[in-house]
């Protein structure tokens, strides 16, 4: 989707934002793809998510002592009936969201930094999605 299917923050980039959110004093809310490992058919996504590439780049920043990430969002505008055209289900897309909690709660747990929040669903409001949700 986008044109965006190998990635594309290389490690030096994202060196280069941190450097701009410390300067510019910057709190970001950055978007981790949700849509890692997840089959898609007739745009709906199913699968467990592949947070390794979201590990590698939180455990990252840790090391690297940025501080401007104020939060971790969880996908961008896949909730509801108004995606930007994948959907997830509302279950699997929670069970999702509390593994990249655990995965930051235990990638800051011996660290003197904040930690940073998990925001999930970024997107669309649709009543009967956040019901569930």
């Amino acid at each position: 989707m986008f044109g965006f299917t190998e990635g594309c923050l290389s490690v030096s980039r994202w060196d280069e934002l941190n450097l701009f959110f410390a300067k510019s004093g910057a709190l970001v809310i950055f978007g981790l793809n949700a849509l890692r490992r997840k089959t898609i058919y007739n745009n709906k996504a199913t699968g467990l998510w592949h947070f390794m590439n979201a590990a590698s780049l939180i455990q990252y920043t840790i090391e690297k002592g940025y501080k401007n990430i104020y939060g971790w969002e969880f996908g961008n505008e896949l909730s509801g009936d108004n995606e930007i055209g994948v959907e997830i289900d509302v279950v699997e897309y929670a069970y999702d969201t509390i593994a990249l909690h655990q995965l930051i709660k235990d990638l800051y747990k011996n660290v003197t930094m904040k930690t940073p929040l998990v925001m999930a669903p970024g997107g669309f409001y649709d009543k009967n999605w956040y019901y569930y949700f």
